[in-house]
């Protein structure tokens, strides 16, 4: 059954109560826009490219699209805007400050002009201190809060969601003894 059948049945049920734009928004589901002209509103479009490219590294494309493909960055654009305190939004911004100026400092260049071996010996470093338990700081470390951003952003993603983890657009009913083999895929929520 597609979308447009269960809405119908929906409809009906509810006496056609649902109004047109909740089956608009139904139908049309929500999608970051994939303008070629977007624009970060949060982010500053240097700092955005240093996203794409971490979360890239972190969900990289193999036989499932990766972060770049999910539009990830557009997801952690709005989100750092939309939902996070100012003060996480700062802690952010300054971690990927200072991201970029370890990159100037170890190899002479912006994160996103070093090699891909560059930027992975870097962010490894940055895994290492974020997972340490040496931070005092009271803040999350920086690369925590990207992977979470990244992780969240990729597996609520039309792209993660269907291609990534299993999927079933309108589940049945709950079932929580289902047979799991190693390498199966999660399923999404």
């Amino acid at each position: 059954m597609n979308r447009r059948n269960a809405v119908k049945r929906i409809s009906a049920l509810a006496g056609g109560t649902l109004s047109t734009p909740l089956i608009a928004a139904i139908l049309n589901g929500c999608k970051p826009s994939e303008k070629p002209d977007w624009l970060p509103e949060f982010l500053s479009p240097e700092q955005d490219q240093i996203v794409i490219e971490v979360s890239e590294l972190i969900i990289p494309t193999t036989d499932t699209p990766g972060a770049k493909d999910a539009l990830v960055n557009r997801y952690i654009d709005l989100v750092l805007k939309d939902c996070y305190t100012p003060e996480d939004q700062k802690s952010f911004l300054e971690g990927l400050n200072s991201l970029n100026k370890a990159a100037k400092d170890e190899y002479g260049n912006d994160f996103v002009d070093c090699e891909k071996e560059e930027q992975v010996a870097l962010l490894k470093k940055f895994d290492e201190e974020a997972y340490s338990g040496t931070n005092t700081s009271g803040k999350k470390p920086f690369f925590k809060f990207m992977k979470e951003l990244t992780v969240v952003g990729y597996c609520t993603s039309e792209v993660g969601a269907t291609q990534a983890l299993n999927f079933v657009a309108v589940p049945g009913a709950y079932d929580g003894c289902m047979p799991y083999k190693e390498g199966d895929k999660a399923w999404a929520i």
